[in-house]
């Protein structure tokens, strides 16, 4: 079953400057619930993304095998996942360096989930795991868009300081050493592979951040942003390289060894982004549909959560030796490869409106929207979040055709209400 993977990178973030005006009020304690829920916190959207890591190991569990070598990228982006998240939830108010570090763990894990499952599910068609990485990407990208290092710095004001602007000079200088050694990569990569279309979307990634040019709190946010989601790239197709393509890894490793931890240069700096912004007693005005694009979460259970935490955590990635022929077809088939095209091969599951259960088929030809394993015509549940639909108010509701569905057209990490998108 051959498909094309279109963009899976955003699992990301974006947006741009103009107003100072942010949408965040003072969080109200309140119950989490999943339709019409209250304002989203960090610590709301952490316990949300737990959840969806629950979730999608529960979905995972039993039909994708631990012991894959072919899944090992999906296994092992769950479990650095999960670790993070518990950082992020312990560390939340008392250690921001630790915060920090596990933001940038999370960034990576969430490009190399999205990747990885968008060339495996051909080999899985009926499962909920894409259901559970969308609900995860969704959370995600609330939390980066709203309290990630970008809008840290944005909430801090004022214009780039000596040693930042010193930062951007040394990523440049990185930055185009790297675009040559990827210009070498693609030669070697084998033509209309996995292979050439990761390669093909870091130097997309690299042309982008090159058109940045950092003279203001604008622009250097937005270059600090595009160089995290670089960086967690370059560290997420890595890994899978290693476990699909060995013998190219040989060649990508001889290359990248250098870039692996990119954010090295924005790690330190950006702590102190944080040091007088309270973000963890504020919430998020504006969430519109993240409820019902998060509802799924409703089903997860305080004791699933607990017990999938522990096994996604438990998973090694030395005994996944075994070799899975389903899914090895998936990932030697041939895809086109559009060079003009900047959209990434990570945002295909998470960012495609057409199929609301990542399973790679579009709703209009899915007869069943949420893979529950029950046709949509006779469905209860079409939204499959546990509530049946004559007493759901929002069940499969359609997006209004006039809404923008991107939070951050300006790819600058933060959310357009926060900044007055595009304006200047």
């Amino acid at each position: 079953m051959s498909k094309k993977l279109k963009p899976l990178f955003l699992c990301i973030l974006l947006a741009s400057y103009a107003g100072s005006h942010f949408h965040l009020i003072a969080a109200k304690e309140a119950k989490h619930p999943r339709k019409q829920g209250v304002a989203p916190t960090a610590a709301s959207l952490i316990s949300d993304m737990q959840k969806a890591v629950a979730f999608t190991a529960k979905s995972a569990k039993g039909k994708i095998s631990t012991k894959s070598k072919e899944a090992r990228p999906l296994w092992s982006s769950l479990k650095t996942a999960s670790q993070a998240l518990d950082i992020m939830e312990a560390s939340l108010k008392s250690d921001k360096a630790a915060t920090v570090k596990a933001q940038h763990d999370l960034g990576r894990s969430m490009i190399q989930l999205c990747a990885s499952w968008g060339v495996l599910r051909g080999s899985h068609p009926k499962l909920q795991v894409g259901r559970g990485v969308i609900a995860l990407s969704e959370a995600h990208d609330m939390y980066v868009y709203h309290f990630g290092p970008t809008v840290a710095r944005y909430k801090k004001g004022g214009k780039p300081a000596k040693e930042e602007l010193e930062i951007v000079g040394i990523c440049l200088d990185e930055l185009a050493k790297l675009g040559d050694d990827m210009e070498s990569l693609s030669k070697k990569a084998k033509p209309n592979s996995y292979q050439a279309r990761l390669v093909n979307d870091l130097l997309s990634l690299i042309d982008e951040l090159l058109e940045v040019k950092v003279t203001n709190l604008k622009s250097y946010c937005k270059f600090m942003y595009q160089w995290d989601r670089l960086s967690h790239a370059v560290g997420g197709y890595s890994e899978i390289f290693e476990a699909w393509y060995p013998a190219y890894y040989t060649e990508w490793q001889t290359v990248t060894t250098d870039y692996i931890e990119l954010t090295g240069e924005f790690t330190e700096v950006s702590v102190g982004y944080y040091e007088s912004w309270e973000y963890t007693e504020l919430s998020v005005a504006k969430y519109d549909d993240y409820y019902e694009s998060t509802a799924v979460l409703a089903s997860v259970s305080e004791q699933e959560e607990s017990e999938f935490e522990s096994f996604t955590e438990e998973y090694s990635e030395e005994s996944a030796t075994e070799e899975s022929e389903e899914e090895l077809e998936e990932i030697n088939e041939e895809v086109e490869i559009d060079e003009e095209d900047d959209s990434t091969a990570f945002e295909e599951v998470s960012d495609d409106a057409d199929d609301e259960d990542g399973d790679g088929e579009s709703d209009e030809e899915d007869t069943d929207d949420d893979n529950d394993g029950v046709e949509d015509e006779q469905d209860e549940d079409d939204d499959g979040d546990g509530v049946e639909d004559d007493e759901d108010e929002d069940e499969d509701e359609e997006d209004d055709e006039d809404a923008d569905d991107d939070e951050d057209e300006d790819d600058d990490g933060i959310d357009d209400d926060e900044d007055g998108g595009d304006e200047e």
